[in-house]
């Protein structure tokens, strides 16, 4: 069904998106590997990490969106490519779709976070999970259900799948 040259690209492909949320994921939590046992307390799914967090939220966007932005590249070139199997094409479509969907909900997600009082966040949509990094002197099971209620909803993920990280 696929050649080999289409099947390679796909593979590569979806390594890449793999490596693209990783990264994000793994920025989401940078800072908490150095500062362990230190400065970090778990509560449940919210993690509490002291760091100046001074550009953090700035850089997240922007490093979220480039890694967006070149997985939407490469996959713009399988969907143009002539030679690609239809599948692989409609697969690259559905999957930037997926990423303009994420895109969207992220933003309308930290919108609402912050209109309920807090001064920053980011927001990190994955297929099977949902991270927010938010800054606060102290999350509250109040201020943490607030989050929940507003990712629930918006993501329509269930809040298993929430992960809270809260940046002092």
């Amino acid at each position: 069904m696929f050649s080999k040259k289409n099947l390679s690209l796909i593979i590569g492909l979806v390594l890449i998106v793999c490596v693209a949320v990783y990264i994000n994921w793994r920025y989401a939590d940078i800072g908490t590997a150095a500062n362990a046992e230190s400065e970090r307390e778990s509560y449940g799914e919210a993690e509490f990490v002291n760091s100046s967090g001074g550009t953090y939220f700035e850089q997240a966007r922007l490093t979220r969106k480039t890694t967006r932005d070149d997985a939407v590249e490469q996959l713009q070139e399988i969907a143009d490519n002539p030679n690609a199997a239809q599948e692989a094409k409609e697969q690259a479509v559905a999957t930037m779709a997926d990423y303009a969907r994420y895109t969207e909900t992220e933003g309308r997600i930290e919108n609402l976070i912050k209109a309920k009082g807090f001064d920053e966040c980011v927001v990190f949509i994955a297929s099977d999970s949902v991270s927010v990094v938010v800054r606060t002197e102290g999350l509250s099971d109040t201020d943490a259900a607030k989050i929940t209620d507003i990712v629930v909803r918006e993501a329509q993920v269930p809040a298993s799948k929430l992960h809270i990280i809260e940046i002092k």
